[in-house]
């Protein structure tokens, strides 16, 4: 062994170690796979244990339920009926209709814990679904997670107390329409090798967007278009996506609108129930745009951040000259359903025209003082209910919130509070538009944008803010510069003293970055979850 060239013992040693190697990677591979198992199982057993011995939200579990005897006896055709209440599209249906038949068939009573643990499992899978692709993502990064840092993320993500409170004991269905959104997501960022022209991202993320159904949360969506739109790496690319996904949209509300012929009761009309009756044109027109981008230009990438800019201002100052003229000027031409959105009164926006006006004269009541300072949190009711007197009519008794953020924080913490709060909104949003190409800041962004937008029809989910205020902490880290950006020079030495040199600082690991802030960030929702059911109980 000695006589042989030294090339060819070192090739005869690492062969000799090659399978200790291999060996050692595989009990490593399987060890973690065992691992992640073991807390996908834990996870999804914990969910559906608070799920057997809980009783979820009541009057959701008596739709769910409801819902599924009927598409089990009456089948799916025949579900939408004249004043039947069915406030769902019917995607997530087929699920509740398979829950009525196993109960049909299983004989068991509404009453049965076993009726909660069969609402409860789809979504407890979905939720083990958001948690697994968490780990594949870490396990993608560039940055080289290691393995323990990525189970750590998945515990994390599993073992979500807000998650575990939502589906193990609410039993909402929210994990069912995240899991598509955030896959699509997750297939974006592998790349086009891994798709067919980004078709299947987009085919779930079309799923996503009309699987809500909701008007307001494609307002938040809307305006986080317009905001994309108008950044200066928009290009014809970003439209080409764009377009891919609007085609997929407009194929589910087609879709939603083909299976929803009769009435669909959900106080007022849908707005994706309109849209599928353009289904058609807009899914072609979606697909000539896609096709003139992508075989007109071949290849070349133009921006398009200029007519962007042109068409966000314009649909802006559309909206706003509209709306003006429709509840200003007698006389005003009908813009058919445009009416119901441009025209402000107490029926606008299922009655939150009557939630908005009476906080705004019931701050108009208020002294000096509660005008700037505010009658306090969670007080609204209170303040309308010393407004309004022996005048309060049983329309107004059913608001505890204002249905509008804004003007809830101007009742109930006055106009400093207000002000504070948006102060704090500008100053991200600032620092977030001069730091648009740094990473992260793009989609962080666009989430906040999304949800400041919806708040203006919406309340303040005391669960649920924390996160908000978890993505204005990321917003803010994303945006620290780089070392070296805004180094400040060096004091000189003073005479007679070297100066030290500079020491590199080390860098900590992922786990140490990280984990301190998700450990916050998790005990500030359960804290914040626990105290809500006291100091803000009227939400439930």
């Amino acid at each position: 062994m000695q006589g042989r060239p030294a090339h060819l013992r070192r090739r005869a040693r690492v062969r000799g170690l090659a399978p200790d190697f291999v060996c050692n990677m595989t009990k490593q591979r399987t060890k973690s796979n065992k691992s992640l198992w073991v807390l996908l199982g834990g996870a999804l057993l914990l969910r559906l244990v608070l799920a057997f011995v809980t009783d979820g939200y009541p009057y959701d579990m008596s739709c769910f339920v409801a819902w599924g005897d009927k598409l089990a006896a009456e089948g799916p055709a025949a579900f939408y009926s004249e004043g039947y209440f069915a406030d769902y599209p019917p995607g997530y249906l087929w699920v509740l209709g398979l829950v009525g038949a196993i109960r049909a068939a299983l004989h068991i009573a509404y009453e049965s814990k076993w009726t909660y643990f069969l609402l409860a499992l789809v979504p407890s899978l979905c939720d083990c679904g958001l948690a697994w692709l968490v780990y594949r993502t870490a396990k993608r990064s560039s940055r080289g997670v290691k393995e323990h840092t990525a189970l750590v993320l998945t515990a994390f993500t599993a073992f979500n107390p807000l998650m575990l409170f939502d589906t193990g004991v609410w039993k909402q269905i929210d994990g069912a329409f995240a899991l598509p959104l955030v896959f699509y997501a997750f297939l974006v960022a592998r790349g086009p090798r891994h798709t067919v022209f980004y078709g299947i991202p987009a085919f779930f993320g079309g799923l996503a967007l009309a699987v809500v159904d909701a008007e307001g949360l494609m307002l938040g969506v809307g305006v986080a278009a317009l905001v994309l739109i108008c950044q200066k790496n928009f290009t014809t690319r970003t439209l080409r996506r764009l377009a891919v996904i609007g085609a997929f949209f407009f194929f589910h509300a087609g879709w939603m609108q083909y299976m929803r012929t009769h009435v669909y009761t959900q106080g007022g009309k849908p707005m994706l129930a309109a849209l599928g009756h353009v289904a058609q044109r807009g899914f072609v027109a979606c697909l000539v745009v896609w096709a003139a981008l992508y075989f007109g230009l071949r290849g070349r990438e133009l921006p398009l951040y200029r007519p962007g800019r042109v068409l966000a201002g314009g649909i802006v100052a559309g909206a706003a000259v509209l709306t003006l003229l429709a509840n200003c000027v007698p006389g005003f031409p009908s813009l058919g359903r445009l009416d119901d959105v441009l025209i402000f009164n107490d029926n606008w926006g299922t009655y939150r025209g009557t939630a908005w006006r009476i906080t705004v004269e019931s701050w108009l009541a208020q002294p000096v003082w509660r005008k700037l300072l505010g009658v306090g949190p969670g007080m609204m009711h209170t303040a309308v209910a010393d407004w309004a007197g022996a005048g309060i009519t049983d329309r107004m008794k059913t608001f505890y919130a204002a249905h509008n953020e804004y003007l809830e924080l101007l009742l109930t913490t006055g106009a400093a509070g207000l002000a504070a709060w948006l102060w704090f909104v500008i100053a991200h949003l600032r620092r977030a538009a001069q730091n648009w190409l740094r990473p992260g800041v793009a989609p962080v962004t666009l989430a906040l944008v999304s949800y400041l937008a919806h708040a203006v029809i919406s309340i303040r989910v005391s669960m649920i803010f924390p996160e908000i205020m978890l993505l204005f902490a990321l917003l803010q880290v994303f945006c620290l510069p780089e070392k070296g950006d805004t180094a400040a020079e060096k004091a000189p030495a003073k005479h007679g003293k070297k100066a030290k040199p500079d020491v590199p600082a080390d860098h900590p690991g992922l786990a140490r970055q990280w984990l301190p802030p998700i450990l916050a960030a998790v005990v500030m929702m359960a804290v914040c979850g626990a105290a809500s059911r006291v100091i803000f109980g009227f939400l439930y």
